[in-house]
């Protein structure tokens, strides 16, 4: 994870709490996801975004990468 560059919290100060991620995902494929926030046992998710359980029953993000094949 990292935090945004400075330059674009200046122009967007919302995003000075925000941190993202880049990942490479397979087109036709549904992920699942969560986050581990100071490296503690407890995960998160978010509440906002389409949610479903794991294979474990616990709570996490659902994402479908859609496209042309």
């Amino acid at each position: 994870m990292e935090k945004h560059p400075p330059e674009e919290i200046r122009r967007n100060p919302a995003l000075a709490r925000e941190y993202f991620y880049k990942a490479r995902l397979l087109v036709g494929y549904k992920y699942r996801y969560y986050f581990s926030v100071n490296d503690q046992e407890q995960f998160s998710y978010d509440q906002n975004k389409p949610t479903g359980k794991n294979r474990f029953g616990r709570m996490c993000n659902l994402i479908a990468v859609a496209g042309e094949l």
